[in-house]
């Protein structure tokens, strides 16, 4: 079984940037890799504010390799596969351009797995 890391990295757009929230939400419980959320099941779904995450050296770490020019406002997830195949990630509800990088192992040592040259999805 192959333990995945996943970084959802939300690259928000400059009129989302400029807005300031008059109660804005705390940063995301997942918004480091400590505190990643681990998906148990499949399919698993979750709504977050993101307005409050941020960047580290581990989320750039994780980006190092992926070929997305930058990480902005990420979150984390934990998979560990049962069985091999294909997982999708959708962030198309997403209200602002949001990407996703998937990695194995832990930091220090991440592997990607979405290759150089992947793009993030844009809606």
């Amino acid at each position: 079984m192959k333990r995945l890391a996943i970084l959802v990295s939300l690259v928000v757009a400059a009129s989302l940037a400029l807005t300031t929230p008059a109660l804005a939400a705390p940063a995301p419980p997942n918004d480091t890799y400590a505190g990643r959320t681990v998906i148990g099941s499949l399919p698993f779904t979750q709504t977050l504010d993101t307005t409050k995450a941020s960047i580290d050296a581990t989320d750039t770490e994780a980006n190092a390799n992926c070929g997305a020019p930058a990480t902005e406002a990420s979150v984390w997830y934990a998979l560990t596969a049962s069985s091999d195949g294909a997982v999708i990630v959708d962030v198309s509800a997403s209200t602002y351009s949001a990407g996703v990088i998937v990695v194995t192992g832990s930091p220090g040592s991440f592997s990607s797995r979405a290759g150089p040259g992947a793009l993030p999805f844009r809606p």
